[in-house]
């Protein structure tokens, strides 16, 4: 049996599920745009050697909009299009919606601060976890030497390159999914369905 989370009864860790369940339900989406993101970082950063004119900026506008539409996604439930006309409504509301939103973030923060709390502090224990594994993977052991001795990377390549390689695949769509699922859950636009 399913139950939805209402404003007083969030679970401790239920924000946190809910993002890894949408991670994995959009696994494919959402690993696209991360590695199109990751790879602009990782020629911005120097990984297939110096840029020219504008290459810069155009990867720059494609790592943005790999975000966004990651964020979009996540606050259209999985469309983008629905994300799309959730931020454009936004623009349309008035006064007393307004209003309404601003007692329902009141009400939930006040109901569910000590969930909230605990959602955020899980949160963190793994995006520390992968970072630290990131950090392993790229400062203790020899994968950017072999990488470069390969001829994958340029000669000059650092650290960073891999550093935000990874991190652009894991933990930061992970931070844009956990942020807009709990700006969905704080503002009531869904109620979340978990185990009972």
């Amino acid at each position: 049996m399913k139950t939805s989370i209402g404003p007083g009864n969030l679970s401790p860790y239920s924000l946190v599920l809910h993002s890894i369940q949408f991670f994995g339900s959009h696994f494919l989406f959402v690993f696209g745009l991360g590695l199109a993101a990751a790879l602009g970082r990782a020629i911005q950063l120097g990984a297939i050697g110096e840029l020219r004119g504008g290459v810069n900026f155009l990867l720059e506008i494609i790592i943005e909009s790999a975000r966004v539409l990651t964020f979009l996604l996540v606050i259209g439930e999985g469309s983008i299009d629905k994300g799309l006309q959730r931020i454009k409504g936004i623009f349309y509301l008035n006064r007393d919606q307004w209003k309404s939103i601003r007692e329902t973030v009141i009400t939930k923060l006040k109901v569910n601060w000590i969930a909230l709390l605990a959602n955020l502090v899980i949160y963190s224990v793994i995006a520390f976890v992968v970072n630290f594994i990131i950090d392993k993977l790229t400062y203790d052991t020899n994968l950017l030497n072999g990488l470069k001795n390969s001829h994958i990377l340029a000669p000059q390549t650092t650290e960073w390159v891999l550093l935000l390689f990874f991190k652009n695949m894991t933990v930061i769509p992970f931070t844009i999914i956990f942020n807009g699922i709990l700006m969905l859950w704080i503002t009531n636009v869904k109620r979340y369905r978990i185990p009972a």
